[in-house]
């Protein structure tokens, strides 16, 4: 009885040793990657070495037309129909910059319109999950068929941005 005991103790021991490693680990460095809006009329080339490029497609890949430039890199990035509005959002904050870090930011035509922060969209709630050390408060995001951008909290609830 006295193994089973000291086993049984030991599983659960490496059990939340292996889950505390793989709650770690740290994200994957910075890529290029393209999201495009809805519609598939504008897409936005996200690069770490070349910013943010909005482009219109008329016609086919081989017809595309620069939009603008956005310095930066970002993870989550949605494009408006029009493929005017970049709405960024960072899905997870770290404690130490909880007041001082974006939570999301509207970019309309290449230049920054808008910042939001993490407390501004929560309010007093705290549907807020703890995850690898950092603040996960956004479950889901992007633009409605009503082409307003709506973000989905931990909790549920919805918050939309006003443009």
């Amino acid at each position: 009885m006295l193994n089973k005991c000291i086993l049984y103790v030991v599983c659960c021991q490496l059990t939340i040793m292996v889950g505390q490693v793989l709650a770690d680990v740290p994200m994957r460095p910075a890529f290029d990657h393209v999201v495009c809006s809805n519609n598939s009329r504008y897409c936005a080339f996200i690069s770490p070495t070349e910013g943010v490029k909005g482009f219109k497609i008329e016609g086919g890949r081989n017809n595309i037309e620069p939009t603008y430039t956005i310095a930066g890199w970002y993870l989550k990035a949605y494009l408006s129909d029009d493929g005017q509005k970049l709405i960024v959002v960072q899905p997870m904050i770290s404690p130490a910059h909880v007041k001082d870090e974006f939570a999301v930011r509207v970019w309309v035509g290449g230049t920054l319109r808008k910042s939001i922060y993490m407390h501004e969209i929560l309010g007093k709630r705290r549907p807020i999950k703890t995850s690898g050390g950092n603040y996960v408060w956004c479950t889901e995001a992007g633009f409605d068929s009503d082409r307003r951008f709506v973000l989905k909290l931990n909790d549920g609830s919805k918050y939309e941005i006003k443009f």
